[in-house]
């Protein structure tokens, strides 16, 4: 891949998103706000993940992007965090655009508790992990559009992974390391997916993997849920792996005092190192740790929620309200109308231009003025062809001055046209034997000028005077 471009700063557009402060940052990718902005000012708040710049130059962690998004789009249930989109930016760096879950992840959740020396109520415990189990139970169960499964193994849970909400809801995160038969990345030789202090023994060892596989790591999540501490430590990774395949696992009620002692028996059959030991399933997990303890509500987990990480959650719900009273448009380029009134100061005048006005008046219009156009030459052409070409020696009674108006505004001329003066008026036909016998009549008559002028000042032709 080429040099990765700058990336917008937060606040700045980019399409129909704009960045905000930055939320979570892990080893791989940062998570921002964002704000989704749609039609006729619909508008989102969605979080955004990016990954780093030194993983954007790299063609399979991009891919790897992409496939999280498309293996956690086949995976439909309230205990998973739903992609929406997949950005690209210049067609060098992508974006994964995700719903924005108010809440905090286990890891730090567990670490505040650490600091306050108090431990989670084993309600609390039971409420989470079964949320998450639900969660990768459904994922484990996703099937491809034509139904086919998708034998989908995350491969990475760990307390990272599992945000609780402040709604009470535990969601499993982040599916970018998950192997499944949709995955378009390819894994080079070698290389180990995921936190090692989170693997199952097969996994360690390069063997087949499956949804047992991530029975295991949720064991090792629900035990360090439940004794608040760390449950294979160690020097350096090769010490880390060596505990998880041959060290024993102590039981939580030896590590630390007043554990229910249905946990010891839950935790020994997910922890088992023979894969045909564990649950075969994380449905099957949840059911028996449901059992040990009733879990607790949403609503009393986002109680505790609030109570653990309140004063982070309430900072962050203030970014959180200002990203979205801020106008979701303040980005944009202004329209064409708003440049032209920012170039003039003060009333202008209004003009009709002809967009604005609809078609089938414009050709009323149109046709008014054809009109128009036509009496005027009728008039002119009458006036000129049978009026004399000097001043009349006698005539009848001079027309009344006509009054010099001031003209219209030009607005007003653009507004309306004007109107078609009155049609010359047509003598009738005359049969030619009356014509004759009038003959002697007409020649009588005063035909010099053969003209009159009205009260209008326009030049009338004489009947009599149009015998031949």
């Amino acid at each position: 891949m080429g040099p990765v471009p700058q990336f917008p700063s937060p606040g700045r557009s980019f399409g129909r998103y704009v960045m905000h402060d930055e939320i979570a940052a892990g080893g791989m990718a940062t998570v921002h706000l964002g704000r989704l902005r749609g039609e006729r000012g619909f508008a989102r708040t969605v979080a955004i993940k990016r990954l780093h710049s030194q993983y954007a130059r790299d063609p399979e962690f991009v891919s790897m992007l992409v496939d999280e998004a498309r293996i956690a789009a086949r995976v439909k249930h309230p205990n998973v965090v739903p992609p929406l989109d997949v950005i690209a930016i210049d067609d060098e760096e992508l974006l994964l655009v995700m719903e924005y879950v108010h809440g905090e992840v286990l890891a730090r959740l567990l670490g505040l508790c650490v600091k306050r020396e108090e431990r989670v109520p084993p309600e609390i415990v039971v409420a989470v992990i079964a949320g998450a189990l639900a969660g990768l139970h459904a994922a484990h169960e996703a099937t491809s559009d034509r139904g086919l499964p998708l034998d989908i193994v995350h491969r990475d849970i760990s307390p990272p992974n599992i945000l609780v909400g402040a709604d009470g809801v535990s969601r499993v995160l982040d599916f970018g390391v998950a192997k499944a038969g949709m995955r378009a990345s390819v894994t080079r030789d070698g290389s180990t997916k995921g936190k090692i202090s989170y693997m199952s023994p097969e996994q360690l060892r390069g063997g087949n993997i499956d949804r047992r596989t991530d029975v295991f790591a949720m064991g090792v999540v629900l035990w360090e849920t439940v004794t608040c501490k760390r449950l294979f430590l160690g020097d350096s990774p090769a010490q880390v792996s060596h505990k998880i395949v041959h060290a024993p696992i102590p039981a939580p009620s030896t590590v630390v005092g007043g554990v229910r002692p249905g946990f010891d028996a839950v935790l020994a059959r997910a922890l088992a190192r023979p894969v045909d030991q564990r649950f075969a399933t994380a449905l099957e997990f949840a059911t028996a740790l449901e059992a040990v303890v009733p879990p607790a509500s949403p609503r009393q987990v986002g109680e505790w929620v609030a109570r653990v990480a309140g004063d982070r959650l309430s900072k962050r719900a203030q970014v959180v309200a200002r990203v979205e009273s801020a106008p979701d448009d303040e980005h944009s380029p202004p329209s064409v109308p708003s440049l032209i009134a920012s170039s003039h100061s003060g009333p202008q005048p209004v003009v009709l231009t002809p967009p604005s006005v609809p078609l089938r008046r414009r050709r009323a219009l149109t046709a008014v003025s054809g009109v128009s156009a036509l009496g005027l030459l009728i008039w002119g052409f009458t006036t000129f062809a049978w009026g004399p070409r000097h001043p009349p020696k006698s005539a009848a009674r001079p027309a009344p001055p006509v009054q010099a108006t001031p003209p219209p505004p030009a607005a007003v001329i653009n507004q309306m046209p004007a109107p078609p003066p009155p049609p010359p008026e047509v003598p009738a036909v005359v049969p030619a034997p009356v014509r004759r016998a009038k003959a002697k009549a007409v020649a009588r008559r005063d035909c010099d000028p053969p003209y009159a002028i009205d009260a209008r000042g326009i030049r009338r032709i004489k009947p009599g005077c149009l015998a031949p």
